[in-house]
Order: structure tokens, then C-alpha cells, then sequence
């Protein structure tokens, strides 16, 4: 289909108007949970992997008044304890209106330092004659985070969950997040959205396929929901954040350094098939590109092309002899009764079977492996959940050739804060009892990191912003002899963290809770005796309804 047939297709989906409103729910692992216990079950035929929710249809299956008990207060009294803080219902209207925040303070025991994070902002939604809904928030923060999170902040730039450092010389950072979309639903089976913000695709706590670690970036949506199929389109403006990794004059490579206020356009286009093939299986396919707006000439653009929303991205991409960055994926849940279920994802980024039957250990043979598990009440014991997963992305994975080209905006990784070139295990316990709440999350990480003091070992396929051109055995481009590479190449790093948590759950509309915690990481490189701990006792005040990824 050409650039005429796929704007006659938006054009046609637009042309109905719309006769009911959508709210997109928060993109938060806590805040879902809950509801997941119902919309996870056999006969609920919910497509969990594609977030966020339409909050209007899960309400149609569980409502947050459902799961927890809401006492009964008189007047402005309810609202703090169960529901919006301002909630306005009129024939043709309805609004409500939130404060959001994020207060933090602990004590590092290894540094003897104290830590500490704030954000404030609110959070605005309405629906307008039954038929637009319209979703907006914003935050404010300033923090002075654990040392490693610092680190990472200063040299990427951009503060996990939020946006871009406004001042890196400053003792106390600052940043901010904005998301907001408008929605028009044409009927029940399809709905458009334009906005600024994140989307998570997949059933895991992790995702290979889209997540929500990079910041927010502007989007157009499409979604159709029909018998027991879900489709989405997406399409997203990017940004590729300037990088220096030139070698030095000892021939040793320097540590990758980020730009974001130099940046360059790039577009993403990806599509999710979501088929509740039967009772206990759904199934997705995923593919998805992301090109530079400028190439050689300078004068690319959007690729219309892709802006089809029915076709399939690879076979353009032969058609049209492209260069782009193009990843397909395959995404299974397996639903073991009611409170039960296996996940699992797999990606094939850029693969080159032909190469690859030439030698061993082709650089382009970029695979990445997720399995998942969950259980709901266990061992018969109420709200007690469990949730262990396993992640292994192979070295050169998200990269390209063409490093603007790489699965990341800004300088954040569309997909998993920890780039390629390792695996990871992790672990979460969860137990409710009311309003009261524990949990326990663990991680552990081996990856294949860079070595800066050796010249025969830099770029080993972890930092996927550098070009898969700068691979030391690729000379002048000449890919045939780019084989050898093994998985967890260079200098491994392991990484262990372990949060341990409890507190009570004041507003389960807003998640707003106030929990004490205890945190531990430890990052170790056996082969030049190195190793980073940190030890954080702390307290937080928050309505958690957004992801924010210190787990790297």
C-alpha cells in the first residue's frame, strides 16, 4: 500500500466520531497488580501485554473500590482516604484533579551520606460528551539520589522517570515530566490518540519490545479491539542524543559521553498484534522500526511507507532497500488456571542468517530471550504474589550500524536500562493485608561490559550508542569478518540488588502510600578487583503511578 492508500486508511478510521471516551491508566508494575490478578484470568479475554490499560475497560471488569475497602467518610474526608481529590460529574463531563508527588529521604551506610528525592505536580483527566477523553500531568523534581544513580544520571543526563538535567554543575539535580494525550474512541473498536508520553508492551516487568525507561516522546496511536484480537499502531518522534567515542591517541577508546542538547530527529514506527487465541494462551507479534529523518542527503523524512498501518514493516523494508533499524518479536502468556501463568518474549534485531552460516559467533546475530512466571495467593495464602522472570539479550542487540539508528530516545534505551550483552534474573514478592503492604525485589545481573584499558576488548555489545561499525574486527565496513563474538565478551560485571519494603497503602485511587525500606547493591568486577556497595535505610511519601528504574 502506498502513501496514498495508508492516509485514505487514518482518514477512514478518524471519519467515524466517536461515541465513547477512553482514559489511559498509569504505567506502573504496583499500581497493576491488583487489578492483573483479575484481568489475568482465564475467561477475562483482557490483552494484559499492551499498556497502557483504557482505564474506562478495566473498570467495566474490576474497580479499584472493588479490591480494597473503602471506609466510609463524609465529604472532602473520602476523597483523601479512597478517591480523586476533586471529582466533577455532569451530564456531558466529568473531571477529576490530583496532586502527584514522589518523596524520598534516606541514609547510605557505606558513603555516610544522606539521599534524597522530591517531585511534585498534578494530574488532570476529563471526558467531554462521552466521546473525547483527555489525560495530562506534570512533575516537578529535585533530588540528590545514591551515588551509583548519580553517576548514571550525570553521564546520560536524563533522571530515570523524568526528563532532561537542567543543571549537571548543581549539588541538588533538577528535572521535570510532562505526559498528556487526547483520545477520540470512533466506536467500540477503534480509537485514535495523539500525546506525549511512554507505552509498555509486553507481560513482564521487563520489556524487549517497548518499555517505559526512556522519557516521554511524542506519538500518534491507533488501536483496534475486535472478537478476540488487539491491534496497535504507533508511530513516535524520537531523539538521538550526540555521543563521543572516538579513541584516544593511546588507540584505548574513552568512556561514551552524552550530549542531549545535541540531538537529531529519528522516527519510530511499531505495530503489536495482540490474539487471545484460546482460554490459556494469548499470543503477540511485534515489529518495529526506527530511522534517521536525515540520511546521506539530508532530505529523507518521514517514510511514508511505513506509515501503513496495516502492512508489514520487513517486507517494505526490502522493498524499498532500506537502511533502518528494524526489530520483530514474538510474545507468549500461558495462563495455568486462574492465578497462574508463564510469560515469555523473543526478539530477532537485525538478523543475517546468510552471514551467520559463514562462522561462528556472527556480531549480527542480535537475539534476546525473556521467561517469565507469576502466581497469584500463594501457597492458598491471600494477596500473597510472586513474580520471578529471567532476561538474556545477546551483545550488539538494539545497536546499528548507524548509531543515531539505535532502539533508544534521547540516551535512554527504549527497552531495558542495562543496554545488551547480559543476563538477568529477577525476583518479586509481594503480601497485601488490607491496606497494609510488604514486598521484597531482587535482581541479579552478569553483563558484558567495555574495557577502556585494553584496545583489543573496547566495544564488546553492551552500549548499543555506539555504531556496530566501530566493532574492532569490522575494518572499513567489511562485515564477513565480524565473527568470534561470544556472549557476556569483555569485562563481566555482576550486579546484586535486593529492596526489602512495607507500608500502608492511604489512597489506593491515587496509590499513594508511605513505606520505609532498605536497600543493597553491590556491583563487582572480578578481573581488576573492583567493587561498589551501597546500603540505603529510607523513608517515602508517594503516589506511586509511575515506573522509575534504579535497578541497573
Amino acid at each position: 500500500m502506498n502513501k496514498k492508500a495508508g492516509i485514505l486508511f487514518i482518514c477512514l478510521w478518524l471519519s467515524a466520531w466517536a461515541t465513547y471516551a477512553q482514559l489511559n491508566a498509569p504505567i506502573n508494575h504496583d499500581y497493576t497488580r491488583e487489578m492483573n490478578r483479575y484481568l489475568e484470568q482465564r475467561t477475562s479475554g483482557f490483552h494484559t501485554a499492551i499498556k497502557p490499560y483504557d482505564q474506562i475497560e478495566v473498570d467495566s471488569m474490576v474497580t479499584i473500590d472493588s479490591i480494597y475497602d473503602f471506609k466510609s467518610h463524609e465529604g472532602y474526608l473520602n476523597n483523601l482516604a479512597n478517591g480523586n481529590f476533586v471529582d466533577v460529574k455532569k451530564e456531558k463531563f466529568a473531571l477529576t484533579l490530583n496532586p502527584l508527588f514522589d518523596i524520598s529521604f534516606g541514609y547510605d551506610l557505606q558513603d555516610k551520606s544522606v539521599t534524597y528525592e522530591t517531585a511534585i505536580g498534578a494530574q488532570l483527566t476529563a471526558t467531554m460528551w462521552d466521546k473525547v477523553g483527555v489525560g495530562f500531568n506534570y512533575r516537578k523534581y529535585y533530588g540528590d539520589p545514591f551515588n551509583y544513580a548519580k553517576d548514571r544520571i550525570i553521564e546520560r543526563q536524563i533522571v530515570p522517570g523524568y526528563g532532561k538535567v537542567k543543571d549537571l554543575s548543581a549539588n541538588t539535580l533538577s528535572s521535570q515530566a510532562f505526559e498528556g494525550y487526547i483520545n477520540i474512541r470512533a466506536n467500540k473498536h477503534f480509537s485514535a490518540e495523539g500525546g506525549y508520553g511512554k507505552h509498555f508492551w509486553g507481560d513482564g516487568y521487563r520489556s524487549f519490545f517497548l518499555s517505559d525507561n526512556a522519557t516521554s516522546y511524542p506519538y500518534l496511536k491507533f488501536t483496534a479491539n475486535f472478537w478476540r484480537v488487539k491491534y496497535v499502531y504507533l508511530f513516535s518522534v524520537l531523539k538521538s542524543s550526540a555521543i563521543d567515542t572516538a579513541p584516544s591517541t593511546t588507540g584505548q577508546r574513552l568512556s561514551t559521553t552524552f550530549d542531549i542538547d545535541d540531538t537529531e530527529t529519528k522516527y519510530g514506527v511499531f505495530h503489536y498484534l495482540s490474539i487471545d487465541a484460546a482460554k490459556w494462551m494469548q499470543f503477540g507479534f511485534f515489529e518495529g522500526v526506527v530511522w534517521k529523518r536525515a540520511d546521506s542527503t539530508g532530505v529523507r523524512g518521514i517514510e511514508w511507507n511505513y506509515l501503513n498501518p496495516v502492512a508489514f514493516i520487513r517486507p517494505i523494508e526490502f522493498a524499498i532497500g532500506s537502511p533502518d533499524n528494524v526489530i520483530l518479536g514474538f510474545n507468549f502468556k500461558f495462563k495455568l488456571g486462574d492465578k497462574n501463568s508463564i510469560y515469555t518474549q523473543l526478539i530477532l534485531d537485525d538478523l543475517d542468517i546468510g552471514s551467520a552460516r559463514k562462522g561462528s559467533g556472527f556480531y549480527r546475530t542480535k537475539v534476546a530471550w525473556q521467561i517469565g512466571y507469576k502466581s497469584y495467593d500463594l501457597f492458598k495464602i491471600e494477596h500473597l504474589d510472586v513474580q520471578t522472570e529471567f532476561n538474556l539479550v545477546r551483545p550488539y542487540v538494539f545497536a546499528h550500524k548507524s548509531k543515531e539508528q539505535n532502539y533508544a530516545h534521547l540516551s535512554q534505551s527504549l527497552t531495558h536500562p542495562l543496554g545488551a550483552n547480559f543476563w538477568e534474573w529477577l525476583v518479586f514478592v509481594d503480601y497485601r493485608k488490607d491496606r497494609w503492604m510488604a514486598s521484597m525485589d531482587f535482581q541479579w545481573v552478569k553483563q558484558g561490559g567495555d574495557d577502556s584499558n585494553n584496545p583489543d576488548a573496547d566495544h564488546q555489545g553492551s552500549n548499543i550508542f555506539v555504531s556496530d561499525f566501530d566493532i574492532d574486527n569490522i575494518i572499513g565496513g567489511n562485515l564477513d569478518s565480524a565473527f568470534g563474538n561470544e556472549f557476556l565478551q569483555g569485562r563481566v560485571n555482576d550486579i546484586t540488588f535486593i529492596k526489602v519494603s512495607g507500608g500502608y497503602l492511604l489512597n489506593p485511587t491515587l496509590n499513594m502510600e508511605l513505606r520505609a525500606f532498605v536497600q543493597h547493591r553491590v556491583k563487582n568486577i572480578p578481573s581488576i578487583d573492583f567493587s561498589e556497595k551501597s546500603t540505603v535505610v529510607g523513608l517515602s511519601f508517594r503516589t506511586n503511578l509511575f515506573n522509575k528504574y534504579y535497578d541497573f
